[in-house]
């Protein structure tokens, strides 16, 4: 059956051409071809604007039928008429129309099926696609307020999950022929969406349709759907040659493109940067200005780098923003993508990075990112959502859209939240190195919808060491684990020790280790794991030292400052080290250690932030 659908689909997709459109559309495309950094590649048509000023951008997805590597199927439908439509306006516009491989797809899903589940890592085609879409948002002069996709058939299916990962990136869109998952209309419920399919298609159930705008509808989303009577799977021929239609879709603009403001100026040296002034600001006024200035460029540019010049302000200014934590805290730059992978892993592997976290595959290709900002300590993953600390707490839906604030500790001097775990029951613990805290939250109940976490408890923790002195403002507390019997381990970061605490904050237990210490976990056994500068060190209950690993022992890694922890059912350890990158990406950033002191895969970045790094399965 599904073999027969698909050939349905290539039929009904096949290259019978009314007019010019296929001679337009050939005539004002060039072929090209995308490298991504993982060497994949991706071929595609594309149009440039030749106007001065910045253009909206057509992101076209093909039907099933078009697929192959001859670089010109994808235009057979549609792209003609959507080029016409912009020339007899006087606009110039950007549109790429990348070509699906034979026997892949946009989304991996059965045509044939009712329904699908939306699934948290993009098809191989769709994430090119994405990536296709962004770079040509970072170099061609695009207008990010106008950013469009439609597309039709097996090209609907991936309007509708394109939207749903990246509902951030476009203006509005137009699936034809296609479906979703509404159980993810929320991600779209603020994005304009023109559904169209045939009430006769017998190759993709109409219900496919009609069950997304439903979702939409019921959230008073701004959808619009069109059904044709007695249409079959072909929809695609009267809605692209409906003006109406396409004057809504290209209409639109997004409401949050940047910002205008007297104190945000872009860098003419770099398109993508952009300098926020103080203008009088007090540091803590000024770095809550770079964070929300960084969250507003991010949405509309994701490319965007919001950066503070340390040559613009006083010393005695940086010194002050320092005392928040280290200078990437206020330098919101994008890290590089570009890594090496030597050995394989046996899965996905979340990682932390300058400025956003991100997924890279068994092969060390990256699979999908999530913006944050600043200097991120600590990247976790739950089943529908991303999280990171950058001392606050941020999560964001695996889907995309924008980050939503979990906690801002009241003292943020010294960095506020660095270390924490999300909990198998939902709740947060934290670690909060500017008020040497630990708290806890609990999870939002179900209803009502939008509810806030709430602190279940907090209690002091004393982060001197032996000799009573008092860490500085950076140095407290960096990583909180609870145990499974309800203790909470911390680490006292310059005092060089791991404390255990009850949960009513008494203190049950210490070890003192080695120099920085950054991350811990008890072990099923009862001993203790504890991460430091230049290696990670089991002890017992009793305080005895019974295995290690040194940076020394891996010479060839050229390791530095270790940190993250996470030990595999195996025995196998993860760990993710800080500062250790280099633009050549010579040094390793995360790696995979038996309890035999084997390497079994290591990361190499020029990112030199991988202070957690996390198989995922």
């Amino acid at each position: 059956m599904k073999n027969l659908l698909c050939t349905i689909l290539a039929l009904s997709s096949a290259m019978v051409l009314a007019g010019g459109d296929m001679s337009t559309a050939l005539a004002a495309t060039s072929p090209c071809a995308f490298t991504n950094e993982a060497g994949e590649v991706l071929l595609y048509r594309k149009t440039t604007a030749t106007t001065p000023n910045a253009a909206p951008l057509v992101l076209f997805l093909h039907g099933a039928g078009e697929r192959g590597s001859d670089n010109s199927a994808q235009l057979v439908h549609c792209v003609g008429p959507i080029l016409d439509w912009f020339a007899r306006k006087g606009q110039g516009v950007h549109l790429i129309a990348p070509q699906c491989e034979n026997d892949r797809r946009w989304v991996e899903t059965d045509w044939s099926s009712p329904a699908h589940t939306f699934q948290s890592i993009p098809s191989r085609m769709m994430r090119l696609a994405l990536q296709l879409l962004e770079k040509t948002i970072r170099e061609e002069n695009v207008d990010p307020a106008r950013v469009y996709v439609a597309g039709i058939s097996m090209g609907g299916y991936g309007t509708w999950d394109a939207i749903c990962r990246r509902p951030d990136l476009f203006a509005a869109a137009m699936p034809v022929c296609g479906g979703g998952d509404p159980h993810k209309a929320a991600l779209i419920r603020n994005l304009p969406v023109l559904a169209v399919h045939g009430d006769a298609d017998s190759a993709v159930p109409t219900i496919r349709s009609r069950d997304m705008v439903d979702a939409l509808r019921r959230l008073d989303a701004p959808v619009r759907y069109i059904e044709y009577p007695r249409c079959g799977h072909n929809c695609w021929k009267p809605a692209f040659d409906d003006d109406a239609l396409l004057e809504w879709l290209f209409s639109h603009r997004r409401a949050d493109s940047v910002p205008r403001a007297p104190w945000l100026v872009r860098r003419a040296d770099e398109p993508t940067s952009w300098e926020v002034s103080a203008d009088g600001l007090t540091p803590a006024a000024y770095l809550e200005r770079l964070r929300h200035t960084g969250a507003q460029l991010r949405r509309a540019c994701p490319t965007a780098h919001v950066i503070c010049r340390r040559d613009r302000v006083s010393a005695d200014f940086a010194k002050a923003l320092d005392a928040f934590g280290e200078g990437e805290e206020y330098e919101y730059r994008t890290a590089p993508s570009a890594t090496t992978l030597t050995g394989r892993m046996d899965g996905p592997l979340l990682c932390a990075g300058y400025g956003r976290a991100y997924l890279l595959g068994p092969d060390g290709a990256e699979m999908a990112s999530w913006n944050g900002c600043g200097n991120i300590h600590r990247v976790f993953k739950t089943t529908s959502h991303v999280w990171w600390s950058n001392g606050r707490v941020w999560r964001q839906a695996l889907a995309g859209g924008a980050p939503e604030l979990v906690y801002k500790a009241q003292n943020e001097v010294g960095g506020g939240v660095l270390g924490f775990t999300v909990e198998p029951d939902g709740s947060v613990v934290m670690a909060v190195n500017s008020m040497c805290e630990i708290v806890e939250l609990a999870p939002p109940p179900p209803f009502p919808p939008n509810a806030s976490f709430r602190v279940r408890r907090r209690f002091k923790v004393d982060a001197r060491d032996d000799k009573g002195n008092t860490p500085g403002a950076h140095g407290a507390l960096r990583m909180v684990r609870r145990t499974p019997q309800g203790t909470y381990l911390v680490c006292c970061a310059s005092a060089a020790k791991v404390k255990e605490y009850s949960a009513d904050g008494r203190l049950l237990w210490e070890q003192s280790a080695p120099p920085f210490t950054f991350d811990c976990l008890r072990r099923g056994n009862g001993n203790t794991l504890v991460s430091h500068l230049d290696g990670v060190t089991e002890f017992t209950p009793d305080h005895k030292a019974v295995w290690k690993i040194s940076c020394s022992d891996f010479p060839e890694l050229k390791l530095a400052y270790l940190c993250g922890l996470q030990e595999r059912r195996n025995g196998n350890l993860v760990v993710g080290t800080w500062s250790n990158g280099s633009p050549a990406r010579t040094n390793v950033t995360a790696f995979e250690v038996t309890r035999g002191h084997s390497i079994v895969w290591a990361h190499l970045s020029a990112d030199a932030n991988m202070m957690t790094a996390l198989r995922v399965d």
